[in-house]
């Protein structure tokens, strides 16, 4: 995994949860799980923030300039602005949303995995989302199949995010269980991703990061 360089983006603002990254999820701020996750997979990673409170707080933080983030900045300029710097520069850029808690090492571990054997440019986490049909009764297993982005992983190759993508049609669709798809964004998700942990979601509890 020496290839790989796993970006954690952490934006101060956000209109849902004042402090959402830091918010004690289980007593732990929410940052530390896709940090741990990291660490327990053996991934090289950087944080990227533009609060300072974060960057005092966690180790291999890098400051993000404000114009990279605002609400309509694109992420994958911040990316390329750290592919810009040699020492951080990797082969492979893997973005982990904070938001996603119920991301375990285990998953990051296999996502590489397979993108390394499916010779794919690009690599998006998601879930099988049945949808209903037009029949008046819906029957799960005859409703058609969709692959739903959950916006836990994602994963590309050095040369398309230099093109300014994060996925091209050459993309590997990496299934995750629905249930721990949560991309927290108000009050309700924290409190469904607490319930969750609490009740075994994870096979173990982040103590120290």
């Amino acid at each position: 995994m020496d290839n790989v360089l796993a970006i954690i983006p952490a934006r101060k603002g956000s209109k849902g949860i004042k402090n959402k990254n830091l918010y004690p999820l289980c007593g732990v701020p929410l940052i530390e799980y896709t940090i741990a996750a990291c660490k327990d997979a053996g991934i090289d990673y950087v944080i990227t923030t533009d609060d300072e409170r974060i960057r005092s707080k966690y180790l291999f933080t890098i400051e993000r300039p404000k114009r990279l983030s605002t609400d309509t900045a694109h992420i994958i300029d911040e990316i390329k602005r750290i592919d810009a710097n040699k020492f951080l520069r990797k082969d492979v850029y893997m973005l982990l949303q904070p938001t996603s808690p119920l991301r375990t090492h285990e998953h990051l571990q296999e996502a590489i995995e397979l993108f390394n054997e499916s010779g794919s440019d690009s690599l998006y986490s998601g879930y099988q989302l049945k949808l209903k049909t037009k029949e008046k009764i819906f029957d799960k297993h005859k409703s058609e199949s969709h692959f739903q982005r959950n916006g836990s992983i994602f994963m590309a190759k050095r040369e398309l995010i230099l093109e300014g993508k994060m996925w091209d049609e050459n993309v590997f669709e990496y299934e995750m269980p629905q249930s721990l798809s949560i991309d927290i964004d108000d009050m309700d998700e924290m409190f469904m991703a607490e319930s969750m942990i609490y009740n075994g979601a994870l096979d173990y509890i982040y103590e120290e990061v």
